[in-house]
């Protein structure tokens, strides 16, 4: 089942954007409409953890931007697209892990494509791999994995909260992997949709620095230049 929340507080515009999501003709969907997001927020804990947000920008209570940060920490896997009148909020916005941005005088013609992106990236968010770690078999889910380490004999998988030690090489890895994942260097791998900040020989992830050699250094900038543009 595909669960999509809708979070407007003009209750026209609530109604008429869930008559839109009805109109896409997605087999087993549950919709949900929230008009406010300190509503939300309470049955936010209880929500399926691949769901799609619909957040109005500009709310009274707490506006779309702040909203979408509690639900980037509590469901990492869920994805938020921004419903706007005003193309100006995009910039805030940027602060966010979200998928697409939707202008309402654009609604019925670019819904379709927001929901099916978000979709598509939640199949691949949910997708795992499995990786050999001494005698025992791992799960993986790739949306956790940081980045890449190769050291010697044996890959590093790098998480937020481990950092596991696996005999698969780079190579292998990579063929399993999602598109987001790059090869910055010989020795690493980066998740683009982790990466928060870059320079010509760093990607970063909040406080962990991945390297970019030298000879990866222009396909890596054009690798994230496109997957930055094809994100927004």
């Amino acid at each position: 089942m595909q669960n999509i929340i809708i979070c407007e507080d003009i209750s026209a515009q609530a109604k008429h954007l869930q008559q839109e999501v009805e109109k896409l003709n997605i087999p087993e969907l549950s919709c949900k409409v929230y008009s406010s997001a300190t509503d939300l927020l309470k049955d936010l804990p209880e929500m399926n953890a691949y769901s799609i947000f619909l957040l109005d920008v500009m709310m009274p209570d707490i506006d779309g931007i702040s909203l979408a940060k509690i639900i980037n920490e509590s469901h990492p896997h869920s994805c938020i697209i921004y419903i706007t009148a005003y193309i100006h909020t995009v910039t805030d916005a940027q602060d966010t892990k979200h998928c697409y941005f939707l202008l309402k005088s654009e609604l019925e013609k670019r819904l379709p494509i927001a929901v099916e992106k978000a979709m598509n990236l939640i199949k691949e968010t949910a997708k795992t791999i499995l990786v050999t770690q001494g005698s025992s078999k791992l799960v993986v889910n790739t949306d956790d994995i940081l980045y890449l380490e190769r050291v010697k004999r044996y890959t590093y998988i790098v998480t937020k909260d481990e950092k596991l030690r696996v005999k698969e090489d780079i190579k292998d890895l990579m063929s399993v992997l999602g598109p987001y994942f790059h090869r910055c260097h010989n020795s690493f791998v980066v998740n683009f949709s982790k990466v928060t900040a870059i320079n010509k020989q760093t990607f970063f992830i909040d406080s962990w620095a991945i390297p970019i050699s030298r000879s990866h250094s222009k396909t890596s900038e054009a690798a994230f230049h496109d997957y930055m543009i094809h994100t927004i």
